[in-house]
């Protein structure tokens, strides 16, 4: 029979010492967890007061969910060589405009060597009650110097040899569109017209810039309508600010791809021309960089902390996809986040570290091409199901897809 150890004998004081200290550690562990699952829970309610419910906002031909208390605004829309740009405006205002410009391109001095300003005048009208004009100005032709030098003639017209400007001014259901481009392959004025008009055609006024159900780029007020695929030349920014804090700033880039590798924005943040301070003398240091892929795009994250002597650090995100010249096209797309340094409230605190980082991984995910009412929904699960979480646990939420709800479009 074995015999019991004595009460006080080393070995029976040794393990209970091991059963304690497993027990304490026990206790700390569960400590740790609870604190840090405290932490993510204020944390991820902190983000959810400053974003609110989410909403899609298309953007060319990406869906991009946005706090619904947020503000944005499109510029350098472009389309198949065309620059476009929108206003709300009624009828009246836009005809008074419409007839100004035209006496003012006919008012233009024609200089040597004679320009027709406008050479052709044009009404143009498409299916979704867009209407107004094409003006074909501004060909001029290049000059030189007869043998004598004392004359100087004008060459007979060549593609080669002149330069011509087309623009339109279209209206419709209270918005107006103006069209431009700059033709320097020496285009016949069918030509020319019938260029711009296959854009105007596309044409359909947005005014409540509603996610349209069929396929196409997205601008302001407005949007074309087009092949599912992008196409090689479709550009557009939509910059966002966070409601009443100014200080956040977003910017949303839809251009043509490049072809590039998914790393570019790494080799540049790291190569020898990358920046080490910004123009204001913050000292810049490099957070993080890795490949990350964002709703079916492959590309790359860069996270800057922008500090300065006696101030707190601001925090710049940057995530960029390269995009496809194969087959199948997918547009260069780059979103940003800055988290500071707003001059309309210099006095506001920058968000801390935490916040910024929950507020970029709620906003990240909602990245995505659009495609038709159904895919959209699909591909938003998708990338909320992919999202990644912070080591605190903040979630991702992707919003809803495309709005099934029909553009309304009115003739004049």
């Amino acid at each position: 029979m074995a015999e019991k150890a004595p009460v006080n004998s080393p070995r029976l004081l040794r393990d209970r010492t091991l059963l304690w200290l497993a027990a304490v550690l026990v206790v700390g562990f569960v400590i740790a967890v609870v604190t840090r699952s405290v932490e993510a829970i204020q944390l991820e309610r902190r983000v959810a007061q400053m974003t609110g419910q989410m909403k899609p906002v298309c953007v060319g031909r990406l869906l991009f969910d946005l706090p619904e208390g947020a503000r944005h605004e499109f510029s350098q829309a472009r389309y198949a060589g065309v620059k476009l740009a929108t206003t709300e405006e009624t009828f009246a205002q836009f005809k008074a405009r419409l007839d100004e410009r035209q006496a003012a391109l006919m008012r233009t001095a024609a200089g040597p060597p004679k320009a027709s300003n406008p050479g052709l005048v044009r009404a143009v009208k498409n299916a979704h009650g867009i209407a107004g004009q094409i003006f074909l100005h501004g060909r001029r032709f290049v000059t030189s110097q007869s043998a004598g030098g004392a004359t100087a003639q004008r060459l007979r017209r060549s593609p080669g040899q002149e330069l011509l400007s087309i623009e339109a001014l279209v209206h419709g259901n209270g918005v107006s569109i103006d069209l431009s481009a700059d033709l320097t392959a020496g285009l016949s004025e069918s030509e020319a017209v019938g260029r711009l008009s296959r854009v105007i055609a596309a044409l359909v006024p947005n005014p409540r810039n509603i996610i349209p159900f069929e396929p196409g780029f997205c601008m302001d007020k407005a949007y074309l309508r087009g092949p599912q695929a992008p196409g090689r030349d479709e550009d557009l920014i939509m910059t966002a600010w966070m409601g009443e804090r100014l200080e956040i700033a977003f910017t949303l880039i839809h251009s043509r791809a490049t072809g590039a590798d998914r790393a570019a924005l790494l080799t540049r943040s790291t190569g020898p021309n990358a920046r080490m301070a910004s123009d204001t003398g913050e000292r810049v240091s490099v957070q993080s960089a890795r490949l990350r892929s964002i709703g079916g795009f492959a590309g790359a994250e860069l996270v800057e902390n922008y500090a300065q002597e006696g101030t707190a650090s601001f925090y710049n995100f940057w995530w960029e996809s390269s995009g496809s010249k194969d087959k199948e096209l997918a547009p260069h797309v780059a979103l940003t986040m800055f988290t500071g340094g707003s001059p309309q409230d210099p006095g506001r605190l920058p968000l801390s570290r935490d916040l910024a980082y929950g507020l970029w991984e709620k906003l990240v995910p909602g990245v995505r091409l659009r495609l038709d009412g159904s895919a959209n929904r699909t591909q938003a699960g998708r990338a909320q199901a992919a999202s990644p979480r912070l080591a605190l646990a903040v979630a991702g939420r992707a919003g809803s897809g495309a709005s099934q709800c029909a553009v309304r479009s009115s003739r004049f």
